[in-house]
């Protein structure tokens, strides 16, 4: 019907859902460095938003190269169910995986300064608790 065989609809939704799934990829890639410690709001907003312009620019090739140009409804769907089947395993467990090392990895970094910060010499905390005492003594005898 029209001219155009359904083995082509069929191909363009693979294609599609390949495209999902790679995009998939690239936002596990994009939020990697969140899950190993890059805090700030200024990062965050940064990685998404190069996130959100990369994908629109896979979308505009994907439509532009199989489907001249023409947005079509069961080519986006393809492409979110390619994305959410790799969310369905192998991202879930990877981010899981990146995620629990990354915890342990702050912890120990923790536990490792508070062992540095508890065996060091404590003079400087002991001058600064002093002064503070002297101010305070110095405050009341001049406030009476």
């Amino acid at each position: 019907m029209f001219g155009v065989a359904h083995s082509f609809y069929y191909s363009v939704f693979i294609k599609s859902l390949g495209i999902g799934y790679i995009l998939g990829l690239l936002y596990f890639l994009f939020m990697l460095p969140r899950r190993l410690g890059v805090r700030g709001r200024a990062a965050v907003i940064l990685l998404d938003i190069s996130f959100c312009l990369t994908a629109a620019v896979v979308s505009f090739l994907l439509l532009f190269d199989i489907n001249a140009g023409r947005f079509r409804l069961y080519v986006a769907a393809g492409a979110g169910a390619g994305f959410l089947l790799f969310w369905a395993f192998p991202g879930k467990a990877l981010s899981g995986a990146i995620g629990r090392r990354a915890l342990r990895a702050r912890r120990s970094v923790a536990a490792k300064l508070r062992a540095v910060r508890r065996s060091s010499p404590r003079i400087k905390r002991n001058k600064i608790q002093k002064k503070s005492k002297k101010t305070i003594a110095r405050r009341k005898n001049n406030d009476i």
